[in-house]
């Protein structure tokens, strides 16, 4: 019997809308739900993991490449309880052998470009409705579909569209999914606040797409996975939707100027138009180390905000309001600063 046979053999859930509990409630306790994460060698996949193993959660978390993309979550939960298990996304046979054990299965899947074998709409559209349609052919009591707050069928940004129409295939597949709109998300290894601090840290210049004047509402990461938490412990949540965001509204000006002030970085600003950078850099995204990609200009040349009235049921409805990053970007930026590491936490930016 192989070591991942052998880790997958323990509680038998799935199929089951009864998740029995062992334990005091930490993390060598048994807390009922067996996951399946997909997109767990992603940013935000080790705090949803976090989160689960704490509590003492079995996590099967999927890989397509190399084991050692998810070799760090391992330490996130008791001994043999974060299981890595290969698997070939256009697959359905092997989608379904990675939850055929779980009771729920959450979709963190969100590469923001194409590559040379998977197109925006092969990553968001149709491994989705795979996920959703081998969840509901093995019986998986319940699923979290991770979409985004951008995502919009009118979308000028093709990442968004696939957004959108990811979301209603899982519906269509799977109608009882919980599905997550997240705002961009703020954390140490997040792609927001640190690909913009990288690139001004680079060169002297922080480009103002469009001038800045667009709109975001971005969120601790450490909000969203605790959202994924609540979802993942709250089978009322089951069918609905959720817009997340954090509790304030900036411009991305604004947001480059925090992100400047926090990393102690010094830069000209300069407006550039989003459309003609994003079609120039959508000819070289690819190549390794690019500090810059096409989905991310466009998204930050648009409004990224909860919707005043008629939107989808926000964070507060899952029992805790979130905090704002401007409490937190100065630990996650402070590497930047002169002495990195070794200079004072000062939350006001003023050292």
């Amino acid at each position: 019997m192989s070591i991942v046979t052998r880790a997958l053999s323990g509680p038998t859930v799935a199929g089951s809308r009864s998740m029995s509990t062992v334990g005091t409630g930490g993390r060598s306790s048994f807390s009922g739900i067996v996951a399946t994460i997909f997109g767990s060698s992603g940013f935000a996949a080790r705090y949803v993991v976090s989160k689960l193993g704490r509590i003492g959660s079995q996590v099967v978390t999927p890989y397509r490449g190399e084991d050692t993309d998810v070799r760090h979550l391992r330490t996130m939960g008791d001994l043999g309880q974060i299981v890595p298990l290969h698997f070939d996304a256009r697959d359905q046979a092997s989608v379904e052998e990675c939850m055929k054990r779980s009771n729920l299965v959450i979709n963190l899947i969100g590469r923001p470009t194409a590559t040379s074998n998977w197109s925006l709409t092969e990553t968001h559209v149709e491994v989705a409705q795979t996920i959703a349609k081998a969840a509901n052919a093995v019986g998986v009591d319940r699923l979290i579909h991770v979409s985004s707050l951008s995502a919009s069928s009118d979308a000028p940004d093709e990442w968004s569209r696939a957004k959108f129409k990811g979301e209603q295939a899982v519906r269509a597949e799977f109608p009882e999914a919980v599905v997550l709109r997240p705002a961009p998300l703020v954390g140490h290894e997040d792609i927001f606040t640190n690909r913009i601090a990288d690139r001004i840290k680079m060169a002297p210049i922080a480009p103002l797409w469009d001038g800045g004047e667009a709109k975001v509402q971005p969120m601790l990461v450490t909000d969203f996975s605790e959202a994924v938490l609540r979802c993942a412990s709250d089978f009322t949540t089951d069918g609905r939707t959720f817009d997340l965001a954090g509790p304030k509204v900036y411009t991305m000006e604004q947001m480059v100027d925090l992100i400047m002030q926090a990393g102690a970085l010094q830069a000209t600003k300069v407006p550039a138009p989003a459309s003609l950078v994003a079609k120039a850099v959508s000819i070289v995204e690819n190549t390794p180390y690019m500090p810059i990609n096409s989905t991310e200009v466009q998204l930050q040349a648009r409004d990224i905000i909860m919707k005043a009235k008629g939107g989808n049921e926000p964070i507060q409805a899952l029992g805790f309001e979130p905090e704002n990053i401007e409490e937190k970007l100065y630990e996650f930026l402070r590497r930047l600063r002169p002495g990195g590491h070794f200079t004072e936490v000062d939350q006001k930016f003023n050292r």
